[in-house]
């Protein structure tokens, strides 16, 4: 009995860090997606401001 309590506690500890990690992971990337859209987002704006003096 106590050995399965502990192997379940293992499993439930492994479960949680891969849950967290799977989570860090997602914020990251979803972080990184923002900032690169808003990156090409500007610089969009600022070629079009470029070309609207331009002309």
């Amino acid at each position: 009995m106590n050995a399965i309590l502990r192997f379940f506690n293992r499993s439930l500890g492994l479960t949680r860090i891969a849950i967290e990690s799977g989570v860090g992971l997602l914020i990251l990337s979803s972080l990184y997606v923002v900032f690169t859209y808003l990156d090409a987002f500007e610089r969009l704006t600022t070629f079009l401001n470029y070309h609207e003096s331009y002309q």
